[in-house]
C-alpha cells in the first residue's frame, strides 16, 4: 500500500517534439546523438521511446529554441519531426518513489529498473488502466509523471485519485476534493474550487 502522503497534481504544460528516425538502424545513432546536441543547446530532456523513436521535452518558453535547434541539426537526416506541446498533458505522482510505483502498478505492470541501477530518465509507455500513456521519471526525483493525451487528461485525473494509497492535491492544479468523498476539476482540468 502507497505512503498517505502520495498525492497527485497537475503539471504545466511543456514544448515536446517527437522524433521518428527511418528505418535505417544505422542511422539511429547518429539521430540520437544529434537530438542530445539539441537538448543541451535548448536546456530540454531527450526521452528514448523505442528504437529509432524519441520525445524532446522542454520548459514551453523553450519551444522556439528547441524547434531551431532541430531544424539546424536534423536538416539532412531522414526523420519525421512534430511539434506535440499542443497534444499532451501530464499529471505528476509525488510522494516516495515506492509510493508512486504502488499506486501505479494498480493499472499497469510496468518492468521499473532495479534499485541503485537507473542512471538516466526512466520512460515507460503502455497502458496504465484503461489509458494508453507515457510514465517518466527523472533520476533523482521522487516524483513520477504520466503524460496522456490532452483530450483524456481530467478522465486519467480521476482514475488516479481513485487509486488506492492516493490523495488529491489542490496546489499548482491537482484534483481538489469537494467533500462527502467526491472529487472534480474545472473544464480546464484545474482544481475545482481553489
Amino acid at each position: 500500500m502507497a505512503d498517505e502522503g502520495s498525492r497527485v497534481s497537475r503539471r504545466p504544460m511543456r514544448a515536446a517534439f517527437s522524433v521518428k528516425a527511418s528505418r535505417r538502424r544505422s542511422a539511429w545513432t547518429d539521430v540520437g546523438s544529434r537530438l542530445e546536441d539539441c537538448a543541451a543547446v535548448a536546456g530540454a530532456r531527450c526521452l528514448p521511446l523505442g528504437a529509432g523513436e524519441w520525445l524532446l521535452v522542454a520548459p514551453l518558453d523553450r519551444e522556439g529554441a528547441l524547434a531551431q535547434a532541430l531544424a539546424a541539426r536534423l536538416s539532412d537526416c531522414d526523420v519525421d519531426l512534430h511539434c506535440v506541446s499542443d497534444a499532451w498533458s501530464a499529471w505528476a505522482i509525488e510522494g516516495s518513489r515506492q509510493a508512486a510505483r504502488a499506486v501505479l502498478a494498480q493499472g499497469a505492470d510496468i518492468p521499473w529498473p532495479a534499485s541503485g541501477t537507473q542512471p538516466g530518465d526512466f520512460v515507460w509507455r503502455g497502458a496504465l488502466g484503461p489509458y494508453a500513456v507515457l510514465v517518466w521519471q527523472r533520476p533523482g526525483d521522487e516524483a513520477l509523471e504520466i503524460w496522456v493525451e490532452r483530450s483524456y487528461c481530467e478522465s486519467l485525473g480521476f482514475w488516479l485519485i481513485r487509486r488506492e494509497g492516493l490523495t488529491a492535491g489542490c496546489s499548482g492544479g491537482g484534483i481538489a476534493s469537494r467533500g462527502a468523498g467526491s472529487r472534480g476539476l474545472d473544464s480546464r482540468g484545474d482544481a475545482a474550487g481553489t
